[in-house]
Protein backbone atom coordinates (compact mmCIF):
# COMPACT_ATOMS: atom_id res chain seq x y z
CA UNK A 1 0.00 0.00 0.00
CA UNK A 2 1.11 3.18 -1.06
CA UNK A 3 1.33 6.31 1.56
CA UNK A 4 1.87 9.61 1.62
CA UNK A 5 3.16 12.07 3.77
CA UNK A 6 2.30 16.16 3.23
CA UNK A 7 4.68 18.58 5.13
CA UNK A 8 6.10 22.34 4.39
CA UNK A 9 9.82 22.65 3.78
CA UNK A 10 11.49 25.51 5.05
CA UNK A 11 12.85 27.51 1.69
CA UNK A 12 16.08 27.41 3.68
CA UNK A 13 16.50 23.90 2.78
CA UNK A 14 16.93 24.38 -1.12
CA UNK A 15 20.01 26.36 -0.35
CA UNK A 16 21.70 24.20 2.41
CA UNK A 17 21.42 21.77 -0.39
CA UNK A 18 22.39 23.74 -3.11
CA UNK A 19 25.93 24.28 -0.72
CA UNK A 20 26.06 20.50 -1.01
CA UNK A 21 25.50 19.63 -4.73
CA UNK A 22 26.87 21.77 -7.03
CA UNK A 23 24.73 20.99 -10.20
CA UNK A 24 21.42 18.95 -11.19
CA UNK A 25 23.75 15.42 -11.90
CA UNK A 26 25.13 15.22 -8.58
CA UNK A 27 22.31 16.23 -6.84
CA UNK A 28 20.51 12.86 -9.12
CA UNK A 29 23.08 10.76 -8.39
CA UNK A 30 22.45 11.32 -4.50
CA UNK A 31 19.00 10.27 -4.88
CA UNK A 32 19.62 6.70 -7.19
CA UNK A 33 22.48 6.36 -4.61
CA UNK A 34 20.02 6.59 -1.71
CA UNK A 35 17.26 4.04 -3.41
CA UNK A 36 20.51 1.34 -4.01
CA UNK A 37 21.14 2.09 -0.40
CA UNK A 38 17.39 1.05 0.55
CA UNK A 39 17.62 -2.37 -1.33
CA UNK A 40 15.94 -0.93 -4.27
CA UNK A 41 15.64 -3.51 -7.61
CA UNK A 42 14.11 -0.97 -9.75
CA UNK A 43 14.65 2.57 -9.35
CA UNK A 44 12.74 4.87 -12.42
CA UNK A 45 13.60 8.47 -13.26
CA UNK A 46 10.80 10.57 -14.82
CA UNK A 47 12.88 13.95 -16.27
CA UNK A 48 10.83 16.55 -17.58
CA UNK A 49 10.20 17.58 -20.97
CA UNK A 50 11.96 21.47 -21.95
CA UNK A 51 11.14 24.22 -20.93
CA UNK A 52 8.63 23.31 -18.33
CA UNK A 53 8.40 23.53 -14.63
CA UNK A 54 8.24 19.94 -13.65
CA UNK A 55 10.38 18.79 -11.34
CA UNK A 56 12.57 15.41 -11.65
CA UNK A 57 10.89 12.75 -10.07
CA UNK A 58 12.62 9.34 -8.97
CA UNK A 59 10.46 6.90 -8.01
CA UNK A 60 12.53 3.43 -6.41
CA UNK A 61 10.91 0.19 -4.61
CA UNK A 62 13.19 0.07 -2.05
CA UNK A 63 12.54 -0.47 1.87
CA UNK A 64 12.95 3.46 2.77
CA UNK A 65 11.56 4.82 5.93
CA UNK A 66 8.60 3.07 7.96
CA UNK A 67 5.75 6.32 8.36
CA UNK A 68 6.17 5.68 12.09
CA UNK A 69 9.84 6.04 11.81
CA UNK A 70 9.72 9.13 9.30
CA UNK A 71 6.83 10.84 11.99
CA UNK A 72 9.27 10.34 14.85
CA UNK A 73 12.43 11.71 12.74
CA UNK A 74 10.25 14.71 11.68
CA UNK A 75 8.71 15.17 15.42
CA UNK A 76 12.45 14.83 16.91
CA UNK A 77 13.59 17.53 14.78
CA UNK A 78 11.09 19.74 15.54
CA UNK A 79 11.03 19.57 18.62
CA UNK A 80 14.66 20.02 18.83
CA UNK A 81 14.28 23.37 16.12
CA UNK A 82 11.68 24.75 18.49
CA UNK A 83 13.55 24.25 21.49
CA UNK A 84 16.52 25.91 20.68
CA UNK A 85 14.42 28.68 19.56
CA UNK A 86 12.81 28.71 22.45
CA UNK A 87 16.26 29.27 24.50
CA UNK A 88 17.43 31.92 22.39
CA UNK A 89 14.17 33.61 22.97
CA UNK A 90 14.00 32.72 27.04
CA UNK A 91 15.83 35.88 27.97
CA UNK A 92 13.70 38.29 26.05
CA UNK A 93 10.55 36.24 27.49
CA UNK A 94 11.79 36.52 31.24
CA UNK A 95 12.89 40.18 31.32
CA UNK A 96 9.32 40.87 29.09
CA UNK A 97 7.11 38.66 31.86
CA UNK A 98 8.78 40.51 34.84
CA UNK A 99 6.46 43.82 33.63
CA UNK A 100 2.91 41.62 32.95
CA UNK A 101 0.62 41.32 35.88
CA UNK A 102 1.73 38.36 38.37
CA UNK A 103 -2.03 37.30 37.52
CA UNK A 104 -1.28 37.34 33.81
CA UNK A 105 1.99 35.54 33.66
CA UNK A 106 1.02 31.94 33.43
CA UNK A 107 -1.48 32.47 30.62
CA UNK A 108 1.45 34.76 28.84
CA UNK A 109 3.94 31.85 28.85
CA UNK A 110 1.23 29.23 27.59
CA UNK A 111 -0.19 31.81 24.67
CA UNK A 112 3.46 32.35 23.52
CA UNK A 113 4.50 28.53 23.70
CA UNK A 114 1.00 27.93 21.36
CA UNK A 115 2.36 30.52 19.26
CA UNK A 116 6.16 29.48 18.52
CA UNK A 117 4.59 26.19 18.13
CA UNK A 118 2.33 26.92 15.70
CA UNK A 119 4.83 29.33 13.66
CA UNK A 120 7.14 26.91 13.69
CA UNK A 121 4.94 24.11 12.45
CA UNK A 122 3.70 27.11 9.57
CA UNK A 123 7.55 27.84 8.98
CA UNK A 124 7.63 31.17 9.97
CA UNK A 125 11.36 32.71 10.58
CA UNK A 126 12.44 33.14 13.91
CA UNK A 127 12.60 36.73 13.11
CA UNK A 128 9.27 37.20 12.48
CA UNK A 129 8.05 34.59 15.38
CA UNK A 130 10.25 37.17 17.77
CA UNK A 131 8.27 40.19 16.23
CA UNK A 132 5.22 38.19 17.15
CA UNK A 133 6.10 37.26 20.66
CA UNK A 134 7.31 40.64 21.27
CA UNK A 135 3.37 41.92 20.39
CA UNK A 136 1.78 39.20 22.60
CA UNK A 137 3.93 40.78 25.49
CA UNK A 138 2.54 44.02 24.86
CA UNK A 139 -0.91 43.50 24.53
CA UNK A 140 -0.44 41.19 28.06
CA UNK A 141 1.49 44.25 29.58
CA UNK A 142 -0.68 47.10 28.99
CA UNK A 143 -3.70 45.72 30.48
CA UNK A 144 -6.84 47.70 30.71
CA UNK A 145 -5.04 49.51 33.99
CA UNK A 146 -2.06 50.66 32.45
CA UNK A 147 -3.89 53.57 30.40
CA UNK A 148 -5.41 54.85 32.57
CA UNK A 149 -2.18 54.78 35.45
CA UNK A 150 -0.66 56.64 32.97
CA UNK A 151 -2.91 59.25 32.69
CA UNK A 152 -3.23 59.64 36.25
CA UNK A 153 0.82 60.01 36.62
CA UNK A 154 0.51 62.78 33.50
CA UNK A 155 -2.44 64.79 35.28
CA UNK A 156 -0.90 65.19 38.28
CA UNK A 157 1.61 67.47 36.42
CA UNK A 158 -0.89 69.49 35.13
CA UNK A 159 -3.40 70.66 37.72
CA UNK A 160 -5.85 69.61 40.43
CA UNK A 161 -9.13 69.32 37.66
CA UNK A 162 -7.06 67.16 35.38
CA UNK A 163 -5.72 65.66 38.15
CA UNK A 164 -9.47 64.75 39.29
CA UNK A 165 -10.73 63.71 36.33
CA UNK A 166 -7.73 60.97 36.05
CA UNK A 167 -8.61 59.21 39.07
CA UNK A 168 -12.50 59.57 38.20
CA UNK A 169 -11.47 57.71 35.23
CA UNK A 170 -9.62 55.45 37.28
CA UNK A 171 -12.67 54.50 39.10
CA UNK A 172 -14.41 54.10 36.46
CA UNK A 173 -11.74 51.12 35.06
CA UNK A 174 -12.28 50.15 38.08
CA UNK A 175 -16.09 48.98 37.70
CA UNK A 176 -15.84 47.80 34.44
CA UNK A 177 -13.32 45.56 35.81
CA UNK A 178 -15.13 44.53 38.15
CA UNK A 179 -18.46 43.89 35.97
CA UNK A 180 -16.27 41.53 33.66
CA UNK A 181 -14.81 39.74 36.73
CA UNK A 182 -18.70 39.18 37.80
CA UNK A 183 -19.57 37.71 34.55
CA UNK A 184 -16.07 35.60 34.20
CA UNK A 185 -16.90 34.23 38.22
CA UNK A 186 -20.33 33.43 36.89
CA UNK A 187 -19.45 31.12 34.14
CA UNK A 188 -16.79 29.66 36.94
CA UNK A 189 -19.45 28.58 39.09
CA UNK A 190 -21.70 27.36 36.41
CA UNK A 191 -18.52 24.88 35.73
CA UNK A 192 -18.70 24.70 39.64
CA UNK A 193 -21.81 22.76 39.95
CA UNK A 194 -21.18 20.50 36.68
CA UNK A 195 -18.20 19.64 38.96
CA UNK A 196 -20.29 19.14 41.89
CA UNK A 197 -23.30 17.56 40.52
CA UNK A 198 -20.89 14.85 39.06
CA UNK A 199 -21.38 11.02 40.85
CA UNK A 200 -17.58 10.36 40.05
CA UNK A 201 -16.47 13.75 41.52
CA UNK A 202 -13.95 13.81 44.99
CA UNK A 203 -13.27 15.39 47.38
CA UNK A 204 -10.04 15.89 46.55
CA UNK A 205 -11.09 17.55 43.12
CA UNK A 206 -13.20 19.66 45.08
CA UNK A 207 -10.47 20.90 46.68
CA UNK A 208 -8.18 21.43 44.06
CA UNK A 209 -11.41 23.91 42.26
CA UNK A 210 -11.99 26.23 45.22
CA UNK A 211 -8.74 26.24 46.89
CA UNK A 212 -7.75 29.30 45.48
CA UNK A 213 -11.23 30.70 44.82
CA UNK A 214 -12.25 31.11 48.66
CA UNK A 215 -14.72 34.10 47.37
CA UNK A 216 -16.71 31.24 46.55
CA UNK A 217 -18.00 30.77 50.05
CA UNK A 218 -18.72 35.00 50.49
CA UNK A 219 -16.49 38.47 50.68
CA UNK A 220 -15.61 37.80 54.10
CA UNK A 221 -13.37 34.91 52.85
CA UNK A 222 -12.31 35.93 49.46
CA UNK A 223 -8.87 37.99 51.01
CA UNK A 224 -7.92 34.76 53.01
CA UNK A 225 -5.03 32.18 51.78
CA UNK A 226 -2.85 29.36 52.53
CA UNK A 227 0.57 29.44 52.65
CA UNK A 228 3.67 26.44 53.55
CA UNK A 229 3.44 26.87 57.47
CA UNK A 230 -0.57 26.41 57.35
CA UNK A 231 0.00 23.69 55.01
CA UNK A 232 2.32 22.06 56.98
CA UNK A 233 0.18 22.14 60.08
CA UNK A 234 -2.64 20.61 57.94
CA UNK A 235 0.02 17.97 57.18
CA UNK A 236 1.19 17.03 60.10
CA UNK A 237 -2.21 16.82 61.93
CA UNK A 238 -3.30 14.40 59.45
CA UNK A 239 -0.24 12.52 59.54
CA UNK A 240 1.64 10.96 56.47
CA UNK A 241 0.21 7.13 57.13
CA UNK A 242 -3.42 8.15 57.71
CA UNK A 243 -5.34 5.26 56.36
CA UNK A 244 -9.07 7.96 56.33
CA UNK A 245 -6.84 10.92 55.13
CA UNK A 246 -9.97 14.01 55.86
CA UNK A 247 -9.58 16.33 52.76
CA UNK A 248 -8.39 19.56 55.02
CA UNK A 249 -7.51 23.19 53.87
CA UNK A 250 -6.43 25.77 56.13
CA UNK A 251 -6.43 29.28 55.28
CA UNK A 252 -5.56 32.44 56.99
CA UNK A 253 -5.74 36.58 56.64
CA UNK A 254 -3.44 39.75 57.49
CA UNK A 255 -6.23 39.97 60.67
CA UNK A 256 -4.79 36.61 61.56
CA UNK A 257 -8.07 34.80 61.42
CA UNK A 258 -8.56 31.53 59.94
CA UNK A 259 -10.87 29.50 58.25
CA UNK A 260 -10.56 25.45 58.33
CA UNK A 261 -12.73 23.98 55.73
CA UNK A 262 -12.90 20.31 55.35
CA UNK A 263 -14.58 18.92 51.92
CA UNK A 264 -16.66 16.16 51.61
CA UNK A 265 -17.62 14.21 48.62
CA UNK A 266 -20.57 15.57 46.64
CA UNK A 267 -22.45 12.46 46.87
CA UNK A 268 -21.99 12.50 50.61
CA UNK A 269 -24.78 13.91 53.19
CA UNK A 270 -23.13 16.00 56.12
CA UNK A 271 -24.56 14.36 59.19
CA UNK A 272 -23.68 14.00 63.18
CA UNK A 273 -20.26 12.38 62.01
CA UNK A 274 -19.34 15.74 60.53
CA UNK A 275 -20.84 17.52 63.87
CA UNK A 276 -18.31 15.30 65.81
CA UNK A 277 -15.32 15.40 63.54
CA UNK A 278 -15.66 19.58 63.77
CA UNK A 279 -14.77 19.40 67.15
CA UNK A 280 -12.35 17.42 66.96
CA UNK A 281 -10.79 19.69 64.71
CA UNK A 282 -11.26 22.72 66.49
CA UNK A 283 -9.74 21.48 69.95
CA UNK A 284 -6.52 20.17 67.89
CA UNK A 285 -5.92 23.01 65.86
CA UNK A 286 -6.64 25.81 67.97
CA UNK A 287 -3.99 24.40 70.27
CA UNK A 288 -1.44 24.80 67.14
CA UNK A 289 -2.59 27.74 65.90
CA UNK A 290 -3.06 29.15 69.86
CA UNK A 291 -5.89 31.16 68.03
CA UNK A 292 -10.02 29.97 67.42
CA UNK A 293 -10.69 29.57 63.90
CA UNK A 294 -13.66 28.91 61.86
CA UNK A 295 -14.89 26.17 60.34
CA UNK A 296 -16.87 24.84 57.45
CA UNK A 297 -17.71 20.92 56.26
CA UNK A 298 -18.87 21.31 53.01
CA UNK A 299 -20.70 18.30 50.99
CA UNK A 300 -23.30 17.35 48.86
CA UNK A 301 -26.28 17.69 51.35
CA UNK A 302 -26.79 19.14 54.98
CA UNK A 303 -28.46 17.25 57.75
CA UNK A 304 -31.50 20.13 58.38
CA UNK A 305 -30.92 19.71 62.09
CA UNK A 306 -26.76 20.63 62.20
CA UNK A 307 -27.84 24.03 60.33
CA UNK A 308 -30.61 24.58 62.99
CA UNK A 309 -28.60 23.23 66.26
CA UNK A 310 -24.95 25.36 65.17
CA UNK A 311 -26.92 28.65 63.75
CA UNK A 312 -24.30 31.40 65.43
CA UNK A 313 -21.46 28.97 65.92
CA UNK A 314 -17.93 29.08 64.86
CA UNK A 315 -18.73 25.69 62.93
CA UNK A 316 -20.92 25.96 59.74
CA UNK A 317 -22.00 22.84 57.69
CA UNK A 318 -22.95 23.71 54.02
CA UNK A 319 -24.42 21.85 50.38
CA UNK A 320 -21.63 22.76 47.59
CA UNK A 321 -24.70 23.49 45.29
CA UNK A 322 -25.93 26.58 48.46
CA UNK A 323 -22.85 27.83 48.10
CA UNK A 324 -22.77 28.25 44.48
CA UNK A 325 -26.41 29.46 44.66
CA UNK A 326 -25.37 32.04 47.28
CA UNK A 327 -22.66 33.14 45.10
CA UNK A 328 -24.67 33.28 41.99
CA UNK A 329 -26.91 35.72 43.02
CA UNK A 330 -24.80 38.04 45.06
CA UNK A 331 -22.56 38.29 41.40
CA UNK A 332 -26.03 38.94 40.01
CA UNK A 333 -26.70 41.42 42.40
CA UNK A 334 -23.02 43.21 41.53
CA UNK A 335 -24.00 43.31 37.89
CA UNK A 336 -27.27 45.00 38.83
CA UNK A 337 -25.53 47.17 40.72
CA UNK A 338 -23.00 47.96 38.74
CA UNK A 339 -25.20 48.63 35.25
CA UNK A 340 -27.04 51.37 37.14
CA UNK A 341 -23.64 53.24 38.04
CA UNK A 342 -23.63 56.88 36.00
CA UNK A 343 -21.06 56.88 33.43
CA UNK A 344 -19.76 60.56 34.41
CA UNK A 345 -20.51 63.41 33.55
Amino acid sequence: MQTSAHFRVDPKLAHVLGENYTSSEKALKELIDNAWDAEATEVQVTVPNILTDSPIIVQDNGSGMKTAELKQNLEATHTNEFNLAKARLSKQMKQRLESVPEHRRTIAEERITRLMQRSFQEGEKLERIEALVALVLDALEMDEYWTVCQHVHEAEKVDVFHFANALEEFGLCDLAFMGTQAKRRLEFLDSLDRLATTDATTEKQMHTALQNNLWVFGPEYSLMASNRQLRTIIEDYIGPDATDRPDLFLAGNVLKQHLLIEFKKPTLTVGRDAESQAKKYADTLTGKLGMSLDILIIGGEVDPKLVAEYTGKKTKFASYRAIIATAKTQLEWLIRELASVPSGN
